[in-house]
C-alpha cells in the first residue's frame, strides 16, 4: 500500500510540474514499465493520470538500451547480439578465402564496427548472469575467427593471443571503473 501511495504522489508531482511548464502530455501515447524483482499485485500497481490508465509493457528501449521489467538484461543482450552479428556478416564478406582483406585490417574493422556495438553501455549490464554474457563472447570469438581465417576448432585462447584482443569481461571491467 505504501508503494502505491508513493507512486501516486510521484505522478501528482509530475503532473504539477508539467502544468507549471505549460506542457501537454498525451496519455494515450504513454506506456508504463514496472521495475520490480519480487511478486506484486498488478491491480494495485495500475498507473492512472486524468482518468486515463497507462498500458503496461514488458520492456522499452531508450537511447539504445532495452530495459525489461525484471532488469535481467536478456532482451538487451539479445538485441546487441543480433546487431553485432549483422555487422559480422560484413566481416564475413571481407574475410580471407581465396581473396579478401588482411587480418590486421579485418581486426580493425571488428574493433570499429562490431566491438563498438558490444562496448556501448557494457558497464550497465556488467552484472548480468554469466550465461547471458557468454552470448556476446560468442559473437566476439566468431568475429575474430572470421578476421583471422581460423577454423571453428581453433582454441579461443589461441584466437585471443593471435589477435591481441582480450575477453569482453576485461573490457567491461575497465569501462566500469
Amino acid at each position: 500500500m505504501l508503494l502505491s501511495i508513493a507512486g501516486r504522489s510521484s505522478i501528482l508531482d509530475f503532473t504539477n510540474c508539467i502544468n507549471e511548464l505549460q506542457l501537454y502530455l498525451a496519455p494515450q501515447n504513454c506506456k508504463s514499465v514496472l521495475f520490480i524483482l519480487r511478486p506484486f499485485n498488478p491491480i494495485a500497481a495500475k498507473i492512472q493520470l486524468h482518468d486515463y490508465q497507462f498500458d503496461r509493457i514488458p520492456s522499452f528501449q531508450y537511447l539504445g538500451v532495452v530495459l525489461d521489467s525484471k532488469l535481467s538484461w536478456k532482451r538487451h543482450i539479445s538485441h546487441i547480439r543480433n546487431r553485432a552479428f549483422s555487422a559480422c556478416n560484413i566481416l564475413k564478406a571481407l574475410s580471407p578465402s581465396s581473396w579478401g582483406g588482411d587480418p590486421a585490417s579485418l581486426l580493425l574493422f571488428y574493433k570499429s564496427f562490431v566491438r563498438s556495438i558490444i562496448d556501448y553501455d557494457s558497464f550497465l549490464y556488467a552484472n548480468a548472469p554469466e550465461t547471458t554474457l557468454l552470448l556476446l563472447e560468442w559473437v566476439q570469438n566468431h568475429a575474430i575467427r572470421l578476421a583471422l581465417g581460423a577454423t571453428k576448432i581453433t582454441p579461443i585462447l589461441a584466437l585471443q593471443a593471435e589477435s591481441k584482443i582480450p575477453p569482453l569481461s576485461f573490457k567491461r571491467t575497465k569501462l566500469a571503473h
